[in-house]
């Protein structure tokens, strides 16, 4: 009998793609009743969930996990959790497997010694273009990828499986993860070359059988090509922070060599130059399509060059981060070896802020300030402090905490002397208070971070007594500027938070604020951050935050020690909290107000 097989697919945004994928897996000719298809989507926006559900009603095999992480090695540990099979594969959404590609890695696994088996990759183009032909050639040429044989494997009849460094779309036995640990969630591209690293480390092998082909449909448009290898590029080097030993092969960082040295020596130029023109022409031969030796040397360069340059920019980074001590400190196969440092998130005192950071800051404090005279506060995520003393001025008393003991600090020291404010080091999921303790609970722009939001609710409804007030600021991730922190863990859309409240037990009231406002011409801070966030150059500490600000906005205001309540402007609340109904468009709106009751 064939051992259960898993397939895992990772996806978010493949409506065009996902349906052919899920086809070529129904079309293997796997036992029927030994193969489960678990397609992990990120939030899709587009209609891939709906294409899952298709295919989910059609086929029972086929079930969706959510992927609240959104990216590739958060996706397929999630699956290999939730997978019942005794040998796991990964296929990607923009691949397609021939019917027998299941059976016989499957059979490689039993037979061979073989930890992990995968076949070749025949690209085509998504779609057709002026230049997809030569988008594809250069993706399975030498010259293009290097020594990558599932790329440039052609394979003959009857050739022979032979022990590679790494394979495109592996099929495991499970006990292999239990053994070197899963993908590392920390790099959003290269988790595959990492793993791979680390299971040879340990002594595995890898096979690629020619026999087996998945058809791979590579970016037809010369625009979107160029940004794909960008990106490549910088997570060719980024996983060096994440990673005991080189996790990546020679090849990968030939593109970096390639642009130093042009660099260094400019006449380099001629030779790449050369070289460039002679792999064109064996391809414009070998494919007998002459406009080749015009188009190859342009795509080999839209591979080469972008790459290269992400990965000097991914070097640039990795020198800054060590310079400032801002990265994390490396992980172990899976596992983050110590805390976050939250500190490096969190609006410091004397940092610099633009006007509307300002305005945001006093209008949680100002909102929250309307809810307690004469109440015990406890707030939660608290950060350096900044808005205490403000509500120290009403409440009986305010307890407030952080996990990040250098906030805990800094919020200590500015409130030094005042007997009704305390401040102590705390875990969200596990308050270190007696049942019905406080009036209000705050949770301000940290809920983002928190692990297990559904046990913190639990939490601030064990310590709340009865008719007491739950407030939630936080960034409205469907807003069209909104860019993530490095550090979260899920960001829930309003309509996921309601519900998350509404299963806690609460009541709860919904506002916006701070709306896009309407202009007439294009909003250029606004396309260059999309386009800096996009290519991942957005800095990852609010000090090197503030330095991109002060030259996009000019002069900066301070952070306080101390926000006052006098700062306030007698509009900003009332024009910041905006009532949401059924026919708000939520995109419009950076911050979301969430007022949650305790049934009394």
């Amino acid at each position: 009998m064939k051992p259960f097989l898993s397939v895992l697919i990772p996806c978010r945004n493949e409506v065009r793609s996902l349906g052919r994928c899920l086809a070529s897996v129904i079309a293997s000719d796997y036992p029927e009743d030994r193969l489960e298809v678990l397609v992990l989507d990120g939030a899709s926006t587009d209609g891939t969930r709906d294409v899952i559900a298709h295919w989910a009603r059609s086929h029972e095999r086929i079930r969706m996990l959510e992927n609240p992480g959104g990216t590739t090695p958060a996706a397929l540990n999630r699956g290999i959790a939730a997978a019942c099979g005794e040998v796991i594969a990964r296929l990607d959404a923009h691949a397609a497997l021939t019917p027998t590609y299941l059976s016989r890695a499957v059979e490689y696994l039993e037979t061979t010694d073989a930890d992990q088996v995968g076949g070749v990759m025949q690209t085509r183009a998504q779609r057709d273009g002026p230049w997809a032909g030569a988008l594809v050639a250069a993706l399975t040429h030498p010259f293009g990828v290097g020594g990558s044989r599932f790329r440039t494997c052609r394979p003959e009849p009857g050739e022979e499986p032979r022990w590679v460094d790494t394979v495109f779309c592996g099929c495991w036995r499970r006990e292999v993860f239990e053994r070197v640990g899963v993908f590392n969630e920390r790099l959003e591209r290269g988790q595959d070359m990492e793993f791979n690293q680390r299971l040879r480390s340990a002594g595995g092998k890898i096979l690629l059988a020619p026999e087996l082909v998945v058809v791979y449909y590579a970016r037809a448009e010369l625009g979107s090509f160029l940004k794909h290898n960008w990106t490549n590029g910088v997570w060719a080097v980024l996983p060096f922070a994440y990673a005991r030993r080189a996790p990546v092969r020679a090849r990968h960082l030939a593109p970096l060599t390639l642009v130093l040295t042009l660099l260094i020596a400019p006449w380099t130029l001629v030779v790449y130059a050369a070289a460039s023109l002679t792999a064109s022409a064996h391809v414009a031969w070998i494919e007998r399509r002459w406009r080749y030796l015009a188009q190859m040397p342009v795509a080999f360069a839209s591979l080469h060059l972008p790459y290269g340059v992400g990965s000097l920019w991914g070097v640039v980074r990795l020198a800054l981060a060590r310079a400032g001590k801002k990265e994390e400190d490396s992980m172990s196969a899976s596992k983050v070896v110590r805390a976050p440092d939250f500190s490096s998130v969190t609006e410091l005192p004397r940092q610099g802020a633009t006007r509307m950071q300002m305005s945001m800051l006093r209008t949680r404090y100002g909102w929250a300030a309307q809810y307690t005279a004469g109440k015990d506060v406890l707030e939660v995520a608290c950060g350096a402090g900044l808005g205490l003393g403000w509500l120290a001025q009403r409440a009986r008393r305010v307890a407030a905490g952080d996990v990040d003991e250098k906030n805990c600090r800094i919020a200590r020291d500015a409130y030094r002397g005042q007997v009704n404010i305390r401040v102590e080091q705390m875990d969200a999921l596990e308050l270190p208070f007696e049942s019905e303790s406080f009036d209000v609970a705050l949770l301000f722009e940290a809920q983002y971070y928190l692990e297990d939001l559904p046990r913190f609710l639990a939490e601030a409804q064990r310590v709340l007594r009865p008719g007491g007030a739950l407030l939630i600021s936080t960034v409205n991730c469907e807003w069209g500027g909104f860019h993530p922190s490095f550090l979260h863990t899920r960001y829930w859309t309003a309509l996921e938070l309601l519900h998350a409240l509404e299963d806690a037990g609460f009541a709860t009231r919904l506002c916006a604020g701070f709306p896009e406002r309407a202009h007439g011409g294009p909003d250029l801070r606004g396309i260059l951050k999309a386009v800096a966030s996009h290519l991942g150059w957005i800095p990852r500490s609010m000090r090197a935050k503030a330095i991109l600000k002060r030259i996009f906005y000019g002069r900066l205001d301070l952070i306080p020690t101390r926000l006052e309540a006098s700062a306030l402007s007698p509009r900003e609340v009332g024009e910041s909290m905006i009532p949401i109904d059924q026919a708000t468009e939520l995109a419009r709106y950076r911050t979301l107000y969430f007022e949650a009751r305790r049934s009394g």
